[in-house]
Formats: C-alpha cells, sequence, structure tokens
C-alpha cells in the first residue's frame, strides 16, 4: 500500500522530473540529508478532495518520520503496488532512476 525510497547523501545534486504531487515537476535536491521518494496507494474511490493529496502524503510521511517538505518527492497512486517497477541505469557519471507505478482500472 505504499513505497519508500531513500536515496543516499551524495556529492552531488539529484535532479528530478516528475508528475508528483509533492515536489513534482523538475526540482532539485541538494544531498547534505538524505532524500526519499514516497508513492502511497489511495483505494478506487478515493475522490481527491477530502482529505487532499498534501495532507494525505504529509500523514504518510510523518508515520515514515520524513521530513515531507525538504528532499522527498510525494506521489499517490490508485493502482496497485503490484505493478511497481524501478530501474537504474548509469552511464558517463549519469546516473538515471526510474520508479513507476501503473494501471488503468481507476482511470478517469
Amino acid at each position: 500500500d505504499r513505497l519508500r525510497v531513500d536515496l543516499p547523501p551524495s556529492n552531488s545534486s539529484y535532479q528530478s522530473i516528475s508528475s508528483a504531487i509533492l515536489n513534482g515537476g523538475c526540482q532539485v535536491f541538494e544531498t547534505s540529508s538524505l532524500t526519499h521518494v514516497i508513492n502511497y496507494k489511495v483505494p478506487s474511490t478515493y475522490d481527491g478532495l477530502n482529505p487532499s493529496p498534501q495532507r494525505l502524503l504529509a500523514n504518510f510521511a510523518k508515520k515514515e518520520q520524513i521530513n515531507h517538505c525538504n528532499n522527498t518527492v510525494g506521489m499517490l497512486t490508485a493502482a496497485s503496488m503490484e505493478t511497481f517497477a524501478h530501474s537504474s541505469r548509469s552511464a558517463t557519471g549519469i546516473s538515471i532512476d526510474v520508479i513507476v507505478t501503473a494501471g488503468l482500472s481507476n482511470s478517469r
């Protein structure tokens, strides 16, 4: 029902491009502290309003003892976590991580 990926401190910053609700879009995260990616599964009946997506992610981050305002990318999904996929590739000193869940049964 949830996913948490902790990216360790690094000598360079992390750059993120995502459709996340929390810190989505193009972001640069300084790596003086741990960087997190969280993905929280909502029920298929979730209306997106009550509670707000931001409140859901804040509550999840608090339970996980994550400071959700800094160095965290937070996503919501109604897809089964069984569809979760993570892939990493590195070349010429650049590393790319892709984190995805996918599903069509709850699309609107």
